[in-house]
């Protein structure tokens, strides 16, 4: 049953390769909706991943990470004196528009603002050029920042708003889908940059728990201390809420959500179409199969085997299309997205699904195949 598959698949060549084509392109459209989806849930790991801490102090107005709102500085102050925390550093965020030498054109970069003194970075590279931000109106700017951006190397100038500060370090960072660039500067010159904040409301409270204490226990304590002004969230609590942010509220997690059930339905509705022309085409061949006393399940199971074959040779290149399509967008879009074993393994679940949904429907028309019609 195979072979005769195989050779009802391939008996004409030009068709055989429309057909796969177009299999191979809705599963390819599978594997770019799931990709750029969990971009979006990088998107939301990013920065945090970045910032060296176990405990946040947030906003009650927090909604994700450019749009946190602002505690005060007292916060920290009184954090130092609960038992079990070891160190609480202020930080900075505004989304702010830069103005790009390339074109003059504004774009929008996430800016961070920290104390020299106090860097809650985990990366070494921007712990040992912080004393360069200690001279006003100094940053660092990312390599990750899109090509639109223009040239950003040490000695450039960035325009932020009226004033112009001077690049005097780079780091790798990226932000994903929360802007093209990102910058770090001193508090002191973010205050300046953005006007309507204050050294004295930073945006978070980065805490460090001492070694061997439970950030669950001491973020109880932590509460504790506060009046409603502040919110106390451990680590894993502000990830889960960034990623909800992301995936369920930000249109773009709900868009590919979606699409990836598009490519599904576009992927089943175009090999139920092409296993009916199948059918339709060789139905005469089937009806013989029957004379010749061939049960009507073995006669479909043709019919199932022609459509497990274009689904798994339509895999393939789709495959390594999603590979080449996620180095495109990594490399030209700045995009956190690569081809990992258990999203290969997913698509091609999906693809198995699709397969047998698309396979079982087109079956129907196998038992029109009447072996009296060969001699009518």
């Amino acid at each position: 049953m195979l072979r005769l598959a195989w050779e009802n698949v391939t008996h004409k060549k030009l068709r055989a390769a429309a057909s796969i084509g177009g299999v191979a392109f809705s599963i390819l459209l599978m594997f770019m909706q799931l990709g750029i989806y969990s971009a979006a849930e990088k998107s939301a790991e990013i920065i945090y991943d970045a910032l060296d801490f176990d405990i946040a102090l947030t906003s009650p107005q927090y909604v994700f990470i450019a749009s946190a709102g602002t505690i005060p500085r007292e916060a920290l102050l009184r954090a130092k004196d609960v038992y079990g925390v070891s160190s609480a550093k202020p930080l900075l965020v505004n989304f702010v528009l830069m103005q790009s030498v390339s074109d003059g054109i504004p774009r929008g970069i996430v800016l961070f603002g920290m104390n020299p003194d106090e860097v809650p970075f985990h990366d070494p590279e921007i712990k040992n050029q912080a004393f360069k931000l200690t001279e006003l109106d100094t940053s660092l700017f990312d390599r990750e920042a899109r090509g639109e951006y223009g040239p950003r190397e040490v000695g450039s100038k960035i325009r932020i708003g009226a004033y112009t500060t001077d690049v005097v370090g780079r780091y790798t960072l990226g932000t994903g889908f929360v802007a093209g660039a990102d910058a770090i500067v001193s508090d002191q010159t973010f205050v300046r940059l953005t006007r309507n904040n204050r050294v004295d409301r930073p945006t978070l409270g980065l805490i460090k728990v001492v070694d061997g204490e439970s950030p669950a226990k001491v973020a109880q304590r932590l509460q504790k201390a506060y009046s409603s002004d502040v919110v106390v969230r451990t680590r894993d609590e502000l990830m889960t809420m960034e990623r909800n942010f992301f995936v369920n509220v930000k249109p773009i997690g709900i868009m590919f959500q979606s699409g990836v059930v598009v490519g599904f339905l576009v992927g089943a509705v175009t090999l139920y179409q092409i296993l009916s022309a199948q059918v339709t085409n060789h139905i005469k061949e089937l009806a013989t199969l029957k004379a010749m006393g061939y049960s009507d399940l073995k006669v479909q199971s043709v019919v199932v085997l022609e459509g497990f074959i274009y689904a798994l040779v339509g895999y393939l290149p789709a495959f390594l299309g999603g590979i080449a399509l996620y180095f495109i967008l990594r490399t030209a879009a700045m995009v956190p997205v690569w081809m990992t074993f258990d999203r290969a393994t997913f698509v091609l679940c999906l693809t198995l699904v699709m397969c047998a949904i698309s396979s079982l429907l087109a079956v129907r028309k196998v038992r029109t195949a009447d072996p009296a019609d060969l001699f009518g």
